[in-house]
C-alpha cells in the first residue's frame, strides 16, 4: 500500500519523465518491454503492438521503464525511467495509471497498484500467472501478430474505460 506522499511523488516524477504540460489529456501508458529469456517480445513486435495499441485506444503518452542496465528495448522511441527502489517503481506505475508488460516481476509489481494491468503471455500460463486484482488482465499472444494482440488490448482497455 502506497502512502500519499509516495503517490504524490510517483506523480511529480511521471510528470517530470514526461514533461507533461498539466493541459494534456492523453492517458499514460507504462510500458517494461524487457522479460527474461523466451518471454521477451522483440523490438519490432513491440513498435508494431504500441503504434496499432494507440490507433485502436489512444492516444497515449508512452514510458519505456527499463532495466537496470538502461537500455531501451523499443529503440528510444519513448521517455525513459528507471529506478531500482520497488515503492518508488511503484509509485510511478501508480501515476501512470496504465501498464503493459510480458509475464515478469514489475508485471506483478505493478498488478498491487491501483494502475491497470495487461499482461502480455506466450510461454507462461496466464491461468497461473495472470496479474492479480479487479481490471487487470492477461492476453494469451501465441502465434498471434502484434496488432492483433494491441485490438484484443484495446478492447480491454476501452471496457474498462467505459465502465470507470
Amino acid at each position: 500500500r502506497l502512502s500519499e506522499t509516495e503517490r504524490a511523488s510517483g506523480r511529480a516524477t511521471l510528470n517530470r519523465v514526461l514533461k507533461v504540460q498539466a493541459t494534456s489529456d492523453a492517458r499514460v501508458l507504462a510500458i517494461f518491454p524487457n522479460a527474461t529469456g523466451a518471454k521477451r517480445y522483440d523490438q519490432t513486435w513491440w513498435t508494431t503492438f504500441l503504434a496499432e495499441l494507440d490507433r485502436a485506444a489512444g492516444p497515449f503518452r508512452i514510458v519505456e521503464l527499463v532495466a537496470a542496465d538502461g537500455a531501451s528495448r523499443v529503440g528510444n522511441l519513448y521517455p525513459t525511467y528507471f529506478t531500482s527502489d520497488p515503492r518508488k517503481l511503484a509509485s510511478f506505475i501508480d501515476a501512470a495509471g496504465l501498464y503493459v508488460s510480458a509475464d515478469c516481476g514489475v508485471m506483478h509489481l505493478a498488478a498491487a497498484t491501483m494502475a491497470q494491468t495487461i499482461g502480455l503471455f506466450a510461454k507462461t500460463d496466464p491461468s497461473r500467472y495472470a496479474p492479480y486484482g479487479p481490471g487487470n488482465t492477461a492476453l494469451w499472444t501465441g502465434d498471434d501478430g502484434a496488432a492483433t494482440v494491441a485490438h484484443r488490448a484495446a478492447g480491454h482497455i476501452l471496457r474498462r474505460r467505459h465502465s470507470d
